[in-house]
């Protein structure tokens, strides 16, 4: 009876340990009921119900741009319209701000926000961090790399999708928070816009310096990401193999 209680313990943590592998292993779930809206102190976090924060799954946070980021059910419609994130095994944010998001300081205090969450979160169990911006949510992006920098928080990419605001996200800037470990990945297109403009400047302007990568795609300006995604390879790595 011994001997038989025993064994049943043994295959009760075998099963559990296969769950939470399993569980590690999930594709993101980017379905509204998967959803959820947690109302921070100055924006609006749209967070999955299925999201880890665990070692072996990479969090995706994502920065939209002005024409979205006052809306969340408009923030995800943009998500799942250019399929961004479909089938990539990682845990998934996106924040929406209470104005317009057109000007530099409107990101810094939702930047605090998602900054107080993740620390949380972090200090329980550490995992990989990826920050994705497209338009002037490069703002938010860049705020929340540096200030995760600040805390000790390492960030593994940034990605900025045509997202170099001239009067915020600066060369310098990009450059510091590449060397202060973050790989920073620059991608822009041939628009005739002012931020397509400025992202191709500041790609050229960095071209050569350690930890930065940039790209031009013949696309529209809000198409970058999705280029970067699905003709470039981003967020590949987190991909199944027989799914690419």
């Amino acid at each position: 009876m011994h001997s038989i209680g025993k064994g049943l313990i043994f295959f009760l943590c075998c099963l559990s340990l296969m769950i939470l592998r399993a569980d590690c292993a999930a594709a993101v779930d980017l379905s509204p009921e998967n959803c959820r809206e947690e109302h921070l102190s100055h924006s609006d976090m749209i967070a999955l119900n299925s999201n880890q924060y665990h070692q072996e799954r990479p969090i995706i946070i994502f920065f939209p741009g002005s024409a979205e980021c006052s809306r969340p059910d408009a923030v995800m419609r943009f998500v799942r319209d250019y399929h961004l994130y479909d089938d990539l095994h990682a845990d998934f944010l996106a924040v929406a701000i209470r104005t317009k998001g057109s000007r530099p300081e409107e990101w810094e205090e939702p930047a605090g926000d998602l900054l107080a969450f993740l620390a949380e979160k972090y200090e329980t169990e550490p995992f990989d961090i990826i920050v994705d911006a497209v338009s002037f949510g490069g703002c938010g992006a860049c705020c929340l790399t540096q200030l995760l920098q600040d805390h000790e928080i390492p960030v593994r990419e940034l990605n900025l999708a045509d997202a170099c605001v001239s009067s915020c996200v600066t060369a310098d800037w990009i450059d510091q928070l590449a060397l202060g470990g973050t790989r920073v990945n620059l991608w822009g297109c041939y628009e005739n816009t002012r931020i397509s403009k400025a992202t191709r400047m500041t790609i050229e302007a960095l071209q050569d310096r350690e930890n930065v990568q940039g790209q031009l795609f013949s696309c529209t300006h809000g198409q970058v990401l999705a280029v970067a995604v699905h003709d470039f390879g981003l967020h590949q790595e987190y991909r199944d193999a027989e799914q690419e």
